[in-house]
């Protein structure tokens, strides 16, 4: 039996806590939740972060169906079947008129409407995989890119050509190729498929589309509650960062940021070296999406972080890692719309900047900070200065985060970011509050869906990926399997994997039957977990040797050995500073010395003699006083 995907959080919804079902009573703050128990009536106080979906007495029907394992055809079915029902929940007194203008029987409307209820999930409404002739497309894929090109060139232009035109189009070319002709009604439905904005946009022009369905700019367009509207950006931040083991500064580090638009809180964020990238953002979204309660006591902060759950919208720049493949399956997966500023709307993107650009002011006040402006830093060593590791500046960042940014009074909405998310939850005599969003049930599952994926066939030695073999037992069955829709011309099967590049040491196998990630570990279990980067690294250096063949032990030993060369150079630095510290040291002790000596003889002796002064000033020019050395235990 598979589990809803979702917790609903809404008066009157049915939840499961401490393996009893009950029912939501009411909301009393961001933590806690009244439930009732249905049978014995008794009210409780409950953790929001234990309630999960409620325990089923019997079976209901879900397809086990992955986002990342549709194919494209079954992908646009379902994103098809959301469109429709979409409209139907919109506007459910024209059910039968909308199920009509899209040929879809209002039960077949009703049971797809079932589906993505219980799992509000996009591949709940794909279709479920068929063999044979069934289902199959009876239209020549030639064709079908005949009336596309027709459309572009004929329908789709300023002279505003009527739908004859294009099936004459279409028809006399493919009677010139000697291909069947498509029945005209074929030929309206491509159409019909086209939004309305893009038919302007190309018939009438690109402003009157605008002005027609773009929103008009001054707030943010559709950020009317909490979650409606969140903004995910990335910048470098101002600051050098020290290595946790050694100490040894490393570099600066690449904020990439989730804020809600509505309350402007800070909904989520991921900290690295690494520049941006798509792992980046999927793990932006996941802590934002996530409760924070977990995360919090790993970075041993007692406080409260109450924003979390799925937002309805991801508005982002058009930075390439925004549209991979991965990121936009993962949003369509979780009912997420992916959207993107343009860059001659800038103002778009205006509240995150001036979050960057609050929270850059703060950075320029801690030790290590390089400043945004070179003549701002004149100076000041930051190298040397530098004293944060990235976990010690991440819990600096959360803290700031919750206690200065979140209570401080915003000037866009005249009120805290907090004050204004608590508004929009539990609402005030003049605003309907949204309540709690919907809670994750499988958290697990939410950050594997945001990982990068690859496709591979299954071998006797397990999978090989980037050239480390991975096996588990769980792989056995599908060792050399065939295509199942293409069995004929033994075709082998390609499964989906995703990779954690901070920890390559395994891997999650999508099962094609239970739909559950498995962890396949190394083949050979005796190499240690290494990040991606490490990984790349090693190669590096055997390419620099030149050698001929690369394989997995030969990347574990080179990495061994840089490991080896490191953690020597690190003591050896190490080393050289303590004795340049106790140098400098001995000498101004030496120094402190001889003026004591000058001094005391100069006292005795209780006379003006101008060659021992003269001797004194010369010496005492170059010596500090003794309680301000340094004795070296960092330079």
């Amino acid at each position: 039996m598979a589990q809803q995907n979702y917790v609903d959080l809404t008066a009157g919804s049915s939840v499961s806590y401490k393996g009893v079902n009950y029912l939501v009573n009411n909301l009393i703050d961001t933590r806690f939740i009244s439930l009732i128990n249905p049978v014995t009536e008794e009210v409780i106080r409950a953790e929001v972060s234990k309630i999960s979906v409620p325990i089923s007495k019997g079976k209901f029907y879900t397809k086990k169906v992955d986002i990342a394992d549709l194919r494209d055809k079954d992908l646009k079915e379902a994103q098809r079947r959301l469109f429709i029902i979409k409209q139907i929940l919109d506007d459910p007194e024209n059910k039968l008129a909308i199920c009509k203008k899209y040929k879809a029987s209002s039960t077949t409307v009703y049971r797809w409407i079932k589906a993505y209820q219980a799992s509000g999930q996009l591949s709940s409404l794909a279709p479920l995989p068929r063999f044979g002739g069934k289902g199959k497309s009876r239209l020549d894929p030639t064709i079908e890119t005949i009336i596309s090109e027709c459309i572009e060139r004929v329908y789709l232009n300023h002279q505003r050509m009527p739908i004859k035109r294009v099936c004459f189009e279409v028809n006399k070319i493919c009677l010139e190729r000697n291909l069947e002709m498509p029945h005209p009604n074929t030929i309206r439905n491509r159409i019909l498929r086209i939004s309305d904005e893009k038919i302007l946009k190309y018939r009438v022009g690109y402003k009157a589309a605008k002005d027609k369905y773009k929103p008009i700019l001054g707030s943010f367009p559709g950020a009317n509650h909490v979650l409606s509207v969140v903004q995910i950006d990335h910048t470098p931040l101002d600051i050098i960062l020290v290595s946790e083991r050694d100490r040894i500064p490393i570099g600066k580090p690449y904020l990439t940021l989730a804020l809600d638009v509505y309350s402007r809180t800070v909904v989520g964020f991921y900290l690295s070296f690494d520049p941006p990238s798509a792992l980046s953002v999927g793990l932006c979204i996941a802590h934002a999406v996530l409760p924070k309660d977990i995360y919090l006591n790993t970075l041993d902060i007692n406080k409260k972080w109450p924003c979390w759950g799925l937002m309805t919208t991801i508005n982002t720049d058009n930075a390439k890692e925004f549209r991979g493949d991965m990121l936009q399956l993962a949003c369509q997966e979780y009912g997420i719309e992916l959207t993107f500023r343009k860059p001659k709307e800038p103002n778009w993107g205006g509240n995150i900047e001036r979050f960057f650009k609050t929270l850059s002011q703060e950075v320029h006040q801690l030790p290590g900070t390089t400043f945004s402006n070179p003549q701002d830093r004149g100076e000041y060593k930051s190298i040397k200065k530098a004293a944060l590791s990235l976990k010690e500046f991440e819990k600096w960042l959360a803290t700031y985060i919750i206690d200065v940014y979140h209570e401080a009074n915003h000037s866009g909405i005249a009120m805290s970011p907090m004050a204004k998310w608590n508004l929009g939850v539990f609402g005030s005599a003049s605003e309907k509050g949204y309540g709690l969003p919907k809670k994750i049930n499988n958290e697990r599952k939410l950050i594997i869906d945001f990982l990068p994926f690859y496709e591979r066939t299954i071998q006797e030695y397990g999978v090989l990926i980037d050239y480390v073999f991975y096996y588990s037992d769980i792989l056995r069955p599908w060792i050399h399997a065939l295509e199942p829709t293409n069995s004929k011309f033994k075709i082998k099967r390609k499964f989906i994997f995703k990779r954690d590049p901070r920890d390559i040491s395994k891997l999650y196998f999508l099962d094609p039957d239970s739909k559950y990630y498995y962890e396949i570990p190394y083949r050979n279990t005796g190499f240690p977990a290494i990040t991606v980067w490490e990984y790349k690294k090693a190669v590096n250096e055997l390419n620099k040797r030149n050698e001929k063949e690369i394989n997995e032990n030969k990347i574990f030993e080179a990495l061994k050995e840089m490991h080896q060369i490191e953690t020597e150079a690190v003591a050896k630095t190490k080393n050289i500073k303590i004795k340049k510290a106790k140098e400098k040291t001995r000498i101004s002790k030496q120094k402190h010395e001889a003026t004591q000596k000058i001094m005391k003889e100069t006292s005795s002796e209780n006379k003006n003699n101008g060659s021992v002064i003269s001797q004194f000033s010369l010496l005492a020019d170059s010596v500090e006083p003794f309680e301000t050395l340094d004795y070296g235990t960092q330079e």
